[in-house]
């Protein structure tokens, strides 16, 4: 048991420390999971216990080692599907969902999310669920390479077609406490697309109806009488940019900036081409996309110089991406456009999935103040002209990135469980 654990990849950057006190539930820590101890031996965080009766703290929140069985994320995902399968529970509640979304969009109603994470941001974190949706689909596979399995979503929303396949916008996952909890961990790390999951180990069967579906679609801390929630919203960094409720007054203009940093100089052709045929797709031009393939010259001081303040951004050492050519992504903000929402949506599932890479971020199309060179995340500063004083706001991460590729192979390294996965 240990209260301090090393993130292998958070905002902070690779492997960086977090105490277990940081963390407000498993869900919480999932989202900055995987987990080492200082021998490099994975943990899993684990909530604090308190007295019936007295309500008082009996063993403080703190770091467990996984049993070796639940990290072989192949044999558990088969056993998660199995289990699903023979879950009445499970089948009664996917089925109220399946029945409420339909009516929903039938309808054009919105299902509104809401919660805050501190670490990432003082803004909320807020969006419809429904935005764009066409469709809902149950039991919904999708291949996640770099695990070599394929996950089952219980449902998944979608969009319009995109290459004669839909566009996944969001998908919900019920779950029995925090079963498969390692598979579930790798695969946050893969989306491209907001995850609701919703815990029904408290419920019996006949406790499962409609108003109880609709209360866990739309749950926070603010509106369970208990102060907890039985819903999570999982967010990829990458999308944290459209999804944080920002307030204009703080200084933003039309557009932000991603910029890539690939590990194999194939894909900066190869992301170059997909983002053109994205483009073409939703009609989209330099306004809104305008793609930069940035080549550092180290005979110009200015070449050196941009690349200087670009690599700043970056919260670790990345000596085996390429950093004198890479890739800047100016775009349009998606608030007011379907579009260049879809597009960020798509994006996403690229860079998360599909790419090797590395991500950073900048607030604004024109230019982002980087005050403080320390700080893994954008604090946004204005005078007030009534106190004299300038206020400080946390935004957002400056890396975005959550990179799967990275984070297995840095498992691989020192462990041996990749060798029995299909064993």
């Amino acid at each position: 048991m240990s209260f301090k654990a090393n993130s292998i990849y958070s905002y902070k950057g690779f492997m960086k420390t977090f105490s277990s006190s940081e963390f407000t539930s498993r869900e919480n820590a999932r989202k900055y999971s995987p987990f080492f101890d200082e021998e490099y031996k994975l943990v899993y965080w684990v909530s604090p216990s308190f007295d019936n009766f007295s309500n008082k703290l009996i063993k403080r929140s703190h770091f467990k080692h996984y049993p070796e069985k639940e990290i072989n994320y192949s044999r558990k995902n088969i056993e998660l599907s199995i289990n699903k399968n023979i879950d009445k529970r499970h089948k009664k509640m996917q089925d109220l969902l399946m029945n409420i979304l339909n009516e929903k969009i039938s309808k054009g109603e919105m299902i509104t999310w809401f919660y805050k994470d501190e670490k990432l941001s003082d803004f909320p974190i807020s969006g419809d669920f429904l935005k764009y949706v066409e469709s809902v689909q149950k039991e919904y596979r999708i291949e996640i390479k770099p695990l070599e399995l394929e996950y089952c979503f219980d449902i998944v929303l979608l969009g319009r077609k995109l290459n004669k396949e839909n566009i996944i916008l969001g998908a919900i996952e019920i779950e029995n406490s925090h079963e498969a909890d390692f598979l579930k961990i790798l695969v946050c790390k893969s989306l491209g697309f907001p995850l609701l999951t919703i815990d029904i180990s408290e419920y019996e069967e006949n406790e499962i109806d409609k108003k109880i579906c609709l209360q866990l679609l739309s749950e926070t801390t603010m509106n369970n009488i208990e102060s907890r929630r039985r819903n999570y919203f999982y967010i990829h960094n990458l999308l944290l940019p459209v999804f944080i409720a920002k307030n204009d007054n703080w200084g933003f203009d039309d557009g932000h900036q991603y910029l890539i940093f690939m590990r194999n100089e194939n894909d900066i052709k190869r992301f170059k081409n997909t983002i053109d045929k994205l483009k073409n797709i939703l009609s989209l031009d330099e306004k809104n996309v305008l793609f930069q393939f940035i080549r550092i010259n180290e005979q110009i001081d200015s070449s050196i110089a941009m690349q200087k303040k670009d690599i700043q951004l970056i919260s670790q050492d990345i000596k085996s991406y390429i950093i004198n050519k890479y890739i800047k992504l100016i775009l349009q903000r998606p608030e007011n456009s379907k579009d260049m929402y879809l597009f960020h949506i798509v994006l996403c599932k690229l860079l998360a999935l599909h790419f090797d890479c590395i991500v950073t971020y900048k607030y604004n199309r024109r230019f982002s103040h980087n005050n403080d060179e320390e700080n893994p995340i954008w604090v946004l500063k204005k005078f007030n002209k009534d106190s004299k004083e300038w206020n400080y706001i946390k935004y957002c991460p400056k890396q975005v990135s959550e990179p799967i590729f990275m984070i297995i192979e840095e498992i691989k390294k020192h462990t041996n469980f990749f060798n029995y996965q299909l064993h």
